[in-house]
């Protein structure tokens, strides 16, 4: 009884071992190694939207978002996408040959009162290995 008993908590808690192991697996990244971004009110309604993005490489290829998405609401509870920022037409949300990037990269003329959050694709990429990561800002109200 007590053998059987122990078997099942060893069985147990090496199970618990590798689920917590696979999680840890699951959320790294080759390229990236911390990532934030925000959204801060700036005066007459306007948004920016900064990232801050570290590599696993002293010299990434490139490094910064690859996309953004930016969410609007009237009453801080529905929220509509508003706008989408690629680095095609905002060349700053991209650079190269650094291991990492902080850069207010895009602002958006905002509505004086009204919510907004963004939805920001971190992104790193070395010698042909990428990885993009999404990152939720905090909402902001827009100042006038």
């Amino acid at each position: 009884m007590k053998t059987t008993f122990r078997r099942v908590v060893c069985l147990v808690m090496t199970l618990c071992l590798f689920s917590a192991m696979t999680s840890a697996f699951a959320r790294s990244s080759l390229t990236l190694d911390a990532y934030s971004a925000g959204c801060a009110a700036k005066s007459g309604g306007k948004i920016a939207i900064w990232i801050d993005v570290t590599g696993r490489n002293p010299r990434m290829d490139k490094i910064g978002s690859d996309v953004i998405y930016l969410y609007e609401s009237t009453d801080g509870t529905r929220y509509t996408r508003v706008a989408i920022f690629e680095p095609e037409d905002y060349p700053a949300m991209l650079t190269t040959n650094t291991i990492s990037y902080y850069k207010t990269v895009v602002t958006y003329q905002g509505v004086p009162g009204r919510y907004y959050y963004a939805l920001v694709y971190c992104y790193a990429e070395k010698g042909g290995v990428s990885d993009s990561k999404p990152y939720e800002t905090a909402t902001v109200r827009a100042i006038s």
